[in-house]
């Protein structure tokens, strides 16, 4: 059986959140699976910043 490089390769995406210190950060999918899925179940996992500021808005009551 022959494995291609194309074949080990996974998509990459990056998103926005909102960390714990109340700050709007990036990361890229798949690099801590646990964040993700959590980030994910709490809705606060966005894929543009801007989407990210207006939950964050929404948050602080702004």
């Amino acid at each position: 059986m022959r494995i291609s490089e194309k074949d080990i390769i996974q998509k990459t995406y990056k998103y926005y959140y909102i960390n714990s210190d109340g700050f709007i950060s990036e990361s890229v999918k798949y690099i801590d699976r646990h964040k993700d899925v959590f980030l994910e179940n709490a809705n606060l996992m966005f894929s543009s910043y801007e989407q990210a500021r207006k939950k964050f808005n929404e948050i602080m009551g702004e």
